[in-house]
């Protein structure tokens, strides 16, 4: 399925088998900014399986002005993915979900009751969102209110990413108190987004406030970038020993 060239580029990768399931990432080819052919998703897949990883929901942006899609067509190229999958001899199990941008637009299809969520064990939709990286969302206790009348879990996407909250840290556990739930990306622990976001996140993680890990996976760079998290075997245990609840999905 692989060639040597492509399997032996990425050796040594830290064993994440304790989380079992990834809950974001740009897997489905040309849809967004992640990945662009199915040669690289097999690629980064291959990863993700040396990783440890059992099953994979794949979160494709769904943005209105940059990423349009609509939740009939992904599920659509999603499943002709799947199939090339199979030919490929890739048996991983991966679930359609998406990342939606916190707009009118997203509110427009939660009240049309059109989501692609992913499931817990409490049977609850869980929904992915992010906010802009440049300012605060208007009106977000607002919208993560309707998000919850509605019955769904809003799961808040890398909020260590968010550099207008790092110096408001409340506002994390307020998101909290609400009935967020927080989704670190693995990345910002290896500095690759920046130093800022590194060390926000690991006060995320001793203050207990976060709930899932993801790779936010877009692409090969992504893939190198997580051989890091093994050059730290103090970080690798706090990993290792934190109660994230990607195993229950």
């Amino acid at each position: 399925m692989f060639s040597q060239s492509q399997t032996s580029s990425f050796p040594e990768f830290p064993d994440l088998s304790f989380l079992q399931t990834d809950i974001h990432a740009h897997f489905l080819p040309g849809v967004d900014d992640g990945v662009k052919d199915l040669e690289t998703s097999l690629i980064l897949i291959s990863g993700m399986r040396q990783m440890g990883y059992q099953k994979l929901i794949v979160t494709p942006h769904i943005k209105l002005r940059s990423f349009p899609n609509r939740a009939g067509d992904l599920k659509t190229r999603f499943s002709a993915w799947q199939a090339a999958l199979q030919l490929h001899g890739v048996s991983i199990k991966t679930l359609l979900a998406a990342e939606y941008y916190l707009d009118d637009h997203f509110l427009q299809l939660l009240e049309n009751e059109e989501l692609l969520c992913f499931d817990s064990f409490s049977g609850r939709g869980y929904v992915l969102i992010e906010f802009s990286f440049h300012q605060p969302p208007e009106r977000a206790e607002e919208s993560i209110r309707l998000v919850l009348d509605h019955a769904y879990i809003p799961v808040i996407a890398h909020p260590e990413r968010y550099r207008y909250y790092h110096q408001q840290f409340h506002v994390y556990e307020s998101f909290k108190a609400m009935g967020c739930l927080l989704q670190l990306n693995l990345n910002s622990l290896t500095g690759y987004y920046g130093t800022e976001e590194q060390a926000i996140a690991l006060r995320l993680l001793h203050h207990g406030l976060i709930d899932y890990a993801g790779t936010d996976m877009h692409h090969v760079r992504h893939l190198q970038a997580l051989k890091s998290l093994q050059q730290n075997p103090q970080l690798m245990k706090l990993l290792q020993d934190y109660p994230f609840q990607n195993m229950y999905i």
